[in-house]
């Protein structure tokens, strides 16, 4: 997109297409537009145009105010991890500890595994019993720290017995453990239920 002499929009790659609006709970209204068939901008009562950042998820890791062009940081769509029930209520009381996750290697490189896919997750907590899954939001300043630490994001390795999965996994090794523990002390790291 960009201005035109006369103070028009002129369109690279097509036009974005208005979709569907929704109401807000402060009585406003929201309309988001699609170009090839992904978010690229929102229309808000309350905040105006903002438009949409895509991240290597294609996930909106942040908006640009089109009006003052204060860009506001998104999150990374959430993570998923399963496992087993006193392992995730440890994990959300005391955080990761690369000394537990040794003591519960099971298979794979050593470190903690989150799922893009919910699906894939529930998979890891019920192969050795039950067990349930835990939601892993994570920034996306938090994200680039984390694999500037070694966290890879990749396709989930498969075995005789394993199904197909639908997503990817990021791996976050045991070294950066302490890191993760850090940035969800300062709040770029959610985990929960």
């Amino acid at each position: 997109m960009r201005h035109t002499s006369d103070g028009g929009v002129a369109w690279a790659g097509g036009r974005p297409n208005s979709s569907a609006s929704r109401h807000l709970k402060d009585g406003g209204e929201a309309q988001f537009y699609t170009l090839n068939n992904q978010v690229v901008a929102e229309r808000n009562t309350s905040t105006g145009l903002s438009w949409m950042l895509p991240d290597n998820q294609n996930a909106t890791y942040a908006t640009l105010n089109a009006d003052n062009l204060a860009v506001a940081q998104r999150w990374q769509d959430p993570f998923y991890h399963g496992a087993d029930v006193p392992s995730l209520i440890d994990i959300l009381n005391n955080g990761l500890d690369a000394s537990k996750a040794a003591a519960s290697y099971t298979d794979g490189p050593g470190g903690f595994f989150v799922a893009t896919h919910a699906s894939d997750a529930e998979f890891f907590a019920v192969r050795n019993g039950s067990g349930a899954v835990i939601k892993v939001k994570i920034s996306d300043g938090a994200m680039t720290q984390l694999r500037d630490a070694g966290a890879v994001q990749r396709a989930i390795p498969t075995g005789p017995k394993s199904p197909t999965f639908a997503g990817e996994e990021f791996h976050i090794p045991t070294s950066a453990f302490d890191l993760f523990n850090q940035l969800r002390a300062s709040g770029e790291i959610t985990v929960s239920p």
